[in-house]
Formats: structure tokens, sequence, C-alpha cells
């Protein structure tokens, strides 16, 4: 009974971040943005109130890179927080609440996602404005 309950909720988080072509392929075979979204899928599963990700559109083309925001936006859309840890702005506007800009391990500037249209440090002007 718990084999076909784990099966059936399996098949349901493939089938929910469109990852049932790639069910039964071995993860070395899947693509970078396969990879990303099967991570996040698993998480999922878990129902987790919070999640970690590191640059997850790095290395990305664009395509993948929508793909994986989906991802993000049907977590995002079942409750659950994130932390990012990112260097795409695009990405960080759409999802964050707040932001936290660091340079070298320090605190450089942190507020809500209006302050990035108007950064009091210089260094953040400047990263805003590369």
């Amino acid at each position: 009974m718990l084999k076909k309950h784990v099966e059936k909720t399996c098949d349901e988080v493939l089938a929910k971040f469109h990852l049932t072509d790639i069910a039964n392929q071995n993860p070395n075979k899947v693509s970078g943005g396969q990879a990303q979204r099967a991570s996040i899928a698993r998480a999922f599963v878990t129902k987790p109130e919070l999640i970690f990700l590191d640059e997850p559109t790095a290395a990305l083309d664009p395509i993948l890179t929508k793909e994986v925001l989906e991802s993000v936006q049907i977590l995002k859309n079942n409750g659950t927080e994130f932390v990012f840890v990112t260097h795409e702005m695009e990405f960080l506007k759409k999802f964050a609440d707040y932001f936290i800009f660091m340079d070298k391990g320090e605190i450089i500037e942190f507020g809500s996602m209006d302050c990035l249209n108007n950064p009091e440090s210089e260094k953040l002007k400047k990263f805003m404005n590369r």
C-alpha cells in the first residue's frame, strides 16, 4: 500500500513539474534545467516551509530558465518561502519580497524590492547599472 502511495505521489509531482518524460532516466542523462526542476520537485514532495536556492538559473539557456522559474512559482503558489542567492536581478524582482546585497561576505544594503530602484550604496548602484 505504501509503495502505491509513493508511486502515485511521484507521478503527480512529476506531472505538476512537467517531468514525466524523464521519470525513468538516469540523472546524469538529463539537462541542467531538468535536473534543477527535478530537485525542486523533490523538495515539493516534503512540503517545506522554506527552501534555499543557490543560483537556480545559473548556466541555463532562456528556455530552461523559464522552466525553472515556473517550478519555483508552483512552490511559491503553495506557500513555500525562499531564500535565493542570485546575480539575476530580473529573476529576483519577479520572486522576491526583500533583498540583501552582499559583497565579500559583508551586508552592504537590504530592504524591500522597491529599494532596488533607488539604491543607497554606491556598490549596489554600480551593480544595478551593469
